[in-house]
């Protein structure tokens, strides 16, 4: 029996991601770097951690530090979510509000730092959803590895496959799949193409 539902964020609860290039763009042209936008329109590959900062510290041959490279770009991530309207995907608030109609335990696990996490939550009027939020740490991992869900599953406290996740890219759904946990896979514009039957 399903006891508790985890959902992921960005790109699957809000799109975030034209946002978050924005902000990469804005880094970017910092130091004067022209920034190359993909065919799905973003400037970044999504679903990714740390990668994601290593990935742009060698293809635009940055000199920053991914830590500092990753300060500067949630600084400019925050000023633009301060000044942007976000918006739920379509279905998001029903089935949360039918969740906790019917008494199971809601959690997010997501790659975004907490105190973004919790900016757009309330903005979007869902926060008191929630009874657990997780996100990295010093010690706990971004996804693809799976330190998110398995501290999410450790708060909610039901055996691991009574909690299913929702994810939105590839490297989401095996986070949660190596946290041994069965997952939704629910493309969007930016992840139709990736390969979710590999990794569930």
């Amino acid at each position: 029996m399903i006891k508790a539902v985890i959902f992921d964020m960005d790109g699957l609860i809000v799109d975030t991601e034209v946002i978050e290039s924005q902000a990469i763009i804005k880094k970017l042209k910092n130091p004067g770097k022209e920034p190359q936008i993909k065919p799905a329109g973003l400037v970044h590959e999504i679903g990714l951690g740390r990668e994601l900062y290593e990935m742009l510290k060698d293809h635009y041959h940055l000199d920053t530090r991914i830590d500092e490279l990753k300060k500067r770009k949630q600084a400019y991530f925050e000023k633009i979510i301060q000044k942007s309207k976000l918006y739920l995907f379509e279905g998001v608030f029903e089935l949360l509000k039918k969740l906790k109609e019917n008494n199971f335990k809601i959690a997010l696990a997501s790659n975004r730092n907490i105190h973004h996490i919790n900016i757009i939550l309330k903005e979007l009027s869902i926060f008191d959803y929630f009874k657990f939020i997780v996100g990295p740490s010093e010690t706990r991992r971004q996804k693809p590895q799976p330190d998110i869900y398995i501290e999410t599953a450790r708060q909610l406290n039901p055996e691991t496959k009574y909690c299913p996740a929702l994810e939105d890219t590839e490297s989401g759904v095996r986070a949660a799949s190596a946290a041994g946990m069965k997952v939704i896979a629910v493309p969007n514009d930016y992840s139709k193409a990736h390969i979710f039957q590999k990794r569930i």
